[in-house]
C-alpha cells in the first residue's frame, strides 16, 4: 500500500562495472513508520545499536568516552541533534562511499553486495582480485 512502511532495509545498488546505480533509500518517510524493519542483535561486542523510527544510534563502547554516531535512513529528514540527542557524527545510510583500513572487512563488503561503495582501501594486505581492479 502507499505510505506503508517498509517490509526489508534499503539497499544500495550497483551496475556491474561496480559503479553506484541507486543509493537505497525509503520512497515514504512517515514519523510513525519504521523504515529499518529489519533490525541488529548485537551480543558480545564493543557496540550497541539503539533504533528509532528513521534513524539508528550506535553507541561505540570500546573508547572512553563513547562515540555516538546517528545512521538517518536515506530518503528521510536528517534528525537533530536536539531528536537525537550529543552525537560524535550524522550519516545518511546505507553509505554510498567508505574507506576499509583492513582487509578483515573485505569479505563482508562483497557479501552485503557493497565492494562498490568502497572508495579507499588500506592494499597493503589485500590479496583479492576483485579489489585491485577498482
Amino acid at each position: 500500500a502507499r505510505g506503508a512502511a517498509p517490509t526489508t532495509n534499503a539497499v544500495n545498488t550497483y551496475k556491474a562495472d561496480g559503479t553506484l546505480q541507486a543509493a537505497g533509500m525509503v520512497g515514504n518517510c512517515a514519523a510513525s513508520d519504521d523504515v529499518f524493519p529489519e533490525k541488529a542483535s548485537v551480543f558480545f561486542a564493543n557496540f550497541q545499536v539503539h533504533y528509532m523510527k528513521t534513524y539508528k544510534r550506535v553507541v561505540n563502547t570500546a573508547v572512553i568516552p563513547n562515540k555516538v554516531y546517528i545512521l538517518y535512513q536515506r530518503g528521510c529528514p536528517t534528525p537533530t541533534t536536539e531528536d537525537a540527542g550529543p552525537n560524535d557524527g550524522i550519516f545518511a545510510v546505507p553509505l554510498t562511499g567508505v574507506k576499509v583500513d583492513s582487509s578483515t572487512f573485505l569479505p563482508w563488503f562483497e557479501y552485503m553486495g557493497d565492494r562498490g561503495a568502497i572508495r579507499g582501501l588500506n592494499g597493503v594486505y589485500t590479496t583479492s582480485q576483485c579489489m585491485w581492479k577498482n
